[in-house]
C-alpha cells in the first residue's frame, strides 16, 4: 500500500494547494491525490509524487475546464508525459461519442491507418481506452503540438455524469512509430507504463461536490 498526499485545487484558482508532506518515519509516497471541483462534481484522480506541484496549465471557463500537470524538467512546449483533466458543460454527447469525436481527429491528423485504440471498458456513459497516433501527417506538423517524427499515445477515461462530460488521461510522446504494428520498445509508453497508468484511472473517480 502507498500512502497518498492530497492537493485541493479550487477551480479559480491556478496552483495546487493544501500539499500535506509525509512525516520522516513514512514512506515516500507514489502518488499525489488531486481533487478538483468541476461543475458540481469534484474529479478525484492522482499524478506521481515527483511531478511539478502545481499546474503547468489550467483554464476554467463557462463551459468548459482544462488542467494540465508534467514531470519536473518538462515543458509545454517539450514534454514527454503529461497528465490531464477536463471538463465540458452541458455536453449532449455520450462519453463513447465524444471520445469516438476525439479519435476522427486524429484520423484526421495523424492518417486513419496510422492511428489504433485499445478499449478496456466500453459503456455509453464510462469509457477508457488507450489511443495510439504513430505520428503527424507532414502537413499538420506542429497542429496539436505534435511535431514532424513525433509519435504519441494517451490513456483514458471519459465520463458523463449529470450532463457534463470529463477526461482524464495521460498522455506519453515519443518517436514516430507505426501505430498497427510497433513493439513495445518502440512505443512513447511501455506496457507496464500503461498498465500503471491504467490501475491509476481504476481508482480515480468523479464524487459530488460537498454541500456546505
Amino acid at each position: 500500500m502507498f500512502t497518498k498526499t492530497v492537493f485541493h485545487i479550487s477551480f479559480v484558482l491556478t496552483m495546487l494547494t493544501g500539499l500535506a508532506l509525509p512525516s520522516a518515519a513514512e514512506a515516500a509516497p507514489r502518488y499525489a491525490t488531486l481533487q478538483i471541483p468541476v461543475y458540481g462534481n469534484i474529479v478525484e484522480t492522482e499524478m506521481p509524487f515527483e511531478w511539478q506541484h502545481k499546474p503547468a496549465f489550467q483554464k476554467a471557463a463557462a463551459r468548459s475546464y482544462i488542467l494540465e500537470v508534467l514531470p519536473k524538467g518538462q515543458t509545454l512546449t517539450e514534454w514527454q508525459e503529461m497528465i490531464t483533466v477536463t471538463g465540458s458543460k452541458g455536453t449532449p454527447f455520450s462519453a463513447k461519442e465524444s471520445f469516438n469525436t476525439l479519435q476522427r481527429q486524429h484520423e484526421f491528423i495523424c492518417g486513419k491507418k496510422n492511428v489504433a485504440t485499445t478499449v478496456y471498458q466500453d459503456s455509453p456513459d464510462l469509457f477508457m481506452v488507450l489511443l495510439k497516433c504513430g505520428g503527424v501527417l507532414e502537413q499538420f506538423s506542429g497542429l496539436a503540438g505534435l511535431k514532424k517524427d513525433q509519435g504519441e499515445m494517451a490513456l483514458y477515461k471519459v465520463e458523463k455524469r449529470d450532463g457534463n462530460l470529463y477526461m482524464i488521461f495521460k498522455s506519453w510522446r515519443g518517436r514516430s512509430y507505426d501505430a498497427g504494428s510497433a513493439r513495445g520498445d518502440e512505443l512513447p509508453a511501455s506496457e507496464k507504463d500503461v498498465s500503471d497508468y491504467l490501475d491509476v484511472l481504476k481508482r480515480s473517480t468523479l464524487v459530488k461536490k460537498p454541500s456546505r
